[in-house]
């Protein structure tokens, strides 16, 4: 039971080498629902003025208002449209709305707005979007933690300790030359076998059943324990867990506790009492920390009984590296430490490196971790020291499950097991990645999609009749513009077109498929020109699929934009991509007409 007791806030103040760092910031979740983009509905970028806002605003109106329409049908579609553009000025121009919205988007401002709940309160209470956005994120960490405090929470571990270094024992032969070494040869041997489960099962707001137990063998002999306990939180600062359970020996006692002081300092204490086949063995161990900045912190952590000792620890953490420095002192060993790890998003891969020296000799590790699919991860690190020889640890971390496999290579700091020991981890990643990895990634990918299309396939079709729509109400707009800009020898959209374009299809291709002939392709040559002004056309870096008189023929798939134009009666075209802004005419069309 002991080895299972542990901190509440154990993520603080676990030692560095056996940091998971698997946290939820390394991967991001695909949004399931097709919400509206409210600044690029106005073409406008996330940063724009009230000035810009209401401009925006004046200048749509003119298109969307009903009383610029007298055919029916056209003016219920023109109803809607001036609504929702009515409803966005509402929005972006409200700074309380507009906080709320640029922090969690369309739908939860509009849950907020229909249940007249704790978010909107926030409004009233406070006068600054900052502060809003601040406590509308604590409300939904709230929801989200309560909901999850409604569902078991399952955690596990398997470690399967393994012996190779047979194959790296060099055999001499005897005096006798006809006298060798003879043997069936190397053999790789399980030398421990360890598994835990637990799992916490909340039966009020305040407390938690949690049941865990273990089994573990080791050089022919086994062990195991279970335990049982209850948590208890006190407000939102302290919380309190006592647990019981047996073993072979007897029964097993615990006691934990965890109280936040202030904003900056915080407090642990944990005290056991396991049964051996010597009696009862009590240990304590406790910790006082204290939060120096949003990256920094430190803590003391002192353990009695068993292997105890003095320990102090730095972290520094700022999500992209993390740096821990610690000094231990106790008995039988006392030790320094320094751990940095690094994590490269695009990749999503982290490398690490500790080293630690102490009275029992030293040790480094290197080692890198890799984000495999939404919810694995696979890490492997070589450990080269003394007296430990050379060691390589894999590690698979699936949702909370964890397989560890620690493979013992050699006793002595050879080369050969250095070596075998990271190139062959790398081979066999390549190996797996290219047969397994890579199409259940494209297969998964590809099921998400479609999985996304058929739950999204309604609002796909309003969107698209919302933009047709749009386009019928641009076509007095469109000719009044064309005609100005003919008149000034201005900008003139010839041919627009947007969605899945391959960059190998000629331009040719794409006008031949047409926007009808070609789902994955529409005629945006209208709504362009209506976004032109005083002969330019400005596109910020959003999905130009929320731009009026656009929708989204392929979600969640590559994009591209295609403008065919003419600019002082010369022909140019450009291709961007989705989320790329661009201006039109460029610097260099100007320059060219100046020299000429």
């Amino acid at each position: 039971m002991a080895n299972n007791f542990t901190f509440l806030n154990e993520s603080s103040i676990r030692d560095d080498d056996d940091n998971d760092e698997n946290d939820s910031s390394f991967d991001r979740s695909t949004n399931n629902l097709l919400e509206d983009d409210y600044y690029t509905f106005l073409n406008l970028p996330r940063n724009a003025k009230p000035e810009d806002i209401q401009m925006q605003y004046r200048r749509l109106s003119k298109i969307y208002h009903p009383d610029k329409h007298l055919d029916p049908e056209f003016k219920i579609n023109a109803e809607r449209l001036f609504n929702k553009l009515r409803h966005v000025h509402e929005v972006l121009m409200d700074p309380e709305k507009r906080a709320i919205y640029d922090t969690l988007g369309a739908e939860a401002l509009q849950e907020a707005q229909q249940h007249n709940s704790q978010c909107m309160d926030l409004v009233t209470r406070y006068r600054t979007p900052t502060e809003i956005r601040e406590d509308f994120e604590r409300l939904q960490r709230e929801r989200e933690e309560q909901r999850m405090e409604r569902q078991a929470n399952p955690k596990g571990s398997i470690t399967v300790n393994i012996n190779a270094s047979e194959i790296f024992t060099i055999y001499d032969h005897l005096e006798d030359e006809e006298d060798y070494y003879y043997d069936t040869g190397p053999y790789i041997e399980l030398t421990g076998f360890h598994f835990a489960q637990s799992i916490e099962a909340p039966i009020t707001l305040r407390d938690t059943i949690i049941m865990s137990g273990s089994v573990s063998a080791e050089n022919g002999r086994g062990r195991g324990n279970i335990a049982a306990g209850v948590r208890r939180t006190f407000g939102n600062r302290t919380s309190a867990e006592f647990e019981v359970g047996g073993n072979t020996n007897g029964m097993d006692f615990g006691f934990k506790g965890f109280s936040l002081i202030g904003s900056k300092y915080h407090t642990n204490c944990s005290i056991a009492c396991q049964s051996t086949s010597e009696g009862l063995k009590p240990a304590m161990v406790a910790s006082f920390g204290r939060h120096f900045d949003d990256k920094s912190n430190g803590q003391i952590v002192w353990r009695a009984g068993g292997m105890g000792g003095l320990q102090t620890q730095y972290i520094w953490d700022d999500s992209i590296t993390r740096f821990v420095a610690s000094v231990h002192l106790g008995v039988p060993h006392s030790y320094v430490s320094c751990h940095v790890s690094r994590k490269l998003d695009e990749k999503k891969v982290r490398v690490r490196a500790l080293i630690r020296g102490g009275t029992f000799g030293f040790y480094t590790e290197c080692g890198i971790e890799k984000k495999v699919s939404q919810l694995t991860t696979l890490s492997a690190a070589m450990v080269v020291g003394v007296p430990v020889g050379v060691n390589l640890r894999i590690k698979i971390l699936r949702s909370n499950q964890t397989y560890n496999f620690p493979i013992h290579l050699c006793d002595q700091i050879l080369p050969a097991p250095i070596v075998y020991g990271t190139i062959t981890p790398l081979i066999l990643w390549v190996v797996v990645n290219k047969l397994f990895v890579e199409p259940y990634e494209r297969e998964r990918k590809s099921r998400e999609k479609a999985k996304l299309k058929a739950q999204n396939r309604t609002r796909m079709m309003e969107k698209k009749t919302e933009a047709d729509s749009a386009i019928q109400l641009m076509k007095l707009a469109f000719a009044r513009i064309v005609a100005d800009e003919e008149a000034r020898r201005g900008l003139i959209i010839t041919s627009a077109k947007y969605g899945r374009l391959i960059s190998t299809l000629s331009t040719a291709d794409i006008d031949s498929s047409g926007a009808g002939a070609n789902d994955e392709i529409i005629d945006v040559t209208i709504p362009l020109q209506c976004l032109v002004k005083d002969s330019k056309l400005i596109l910020h870096d959003n999905s130009k699929s929320n731009l009026p008189g656009f929708y989204d023929p392929v979600p969640w798939e590559e994009k591209r934009l295609m403008i065919q134009y003419l600019f002082r009666n010369k022909a140019h075209e450009v291709i961007v991509n989705d989320e790329e802004s661009i201006s039109i005419p460029k610097e260099s069309h100007q320059i060219n007409l100046v020299a000429t």
